[in-house]
């Protein structure tokens, strides 16, 4: 059995850091650390989501082949994702609005970045 885990990084190839920094900018703020070539963001307590260039950014990304569909970022209650809504149509980005997952029956809010990755705010289940 292996002791308890959590999430210490994910990394993401983009095809275009100063477009892939501008939205995520306008997402979370000031990243924690920034390169000409990396940067990256503290999510949470302790994960961090860090961004690189693509070594061949020819090939469009496509979240229903195989590799990574979405990633979803926890939010504790439906007042923070309307915050969250109200900041993404402030800072213009497009998204789908507040939904309910039909599988998971949660509200959430989806949109993707400049390279087509898939990011979800869902509202944690309490139990």
């Amino acid at each position: 059995m292996l002791p308890p885990l959590s999430i210490d990084h994910l990394v993401f190839r983009v095809r275009d850091i100063p477009a892939s920094k501008t939205f995520y900018h306008a997402l979370f703020g000031e990243p924690v650390f920034q390169t000409e070539d990396l940067f990256f963001y503290k999510i949470g307590t302790s994960t961090r989501l860090f961004f690189t260039k693509a070594v061949d950014s020819s090939t469009p990304y496509d979240k229903e082949h195989v590799g990574l569909n979405h990633i979803a970022l926890g939010v504790e209650s439906l007042p923070h994702l309307e915050q969250i809504h109200t900041h993404l149509q402030s800072a213009g980005i497009p998204n789908s609005g507040i939904g309910i997952d039909p599988h998971g029956k949660q509200n959430y809010i989806w949109l993707n970045d400049p390279n087509g990755f898939r990011i979800e705010f869902y509202c944690t289940p309490t139990s």
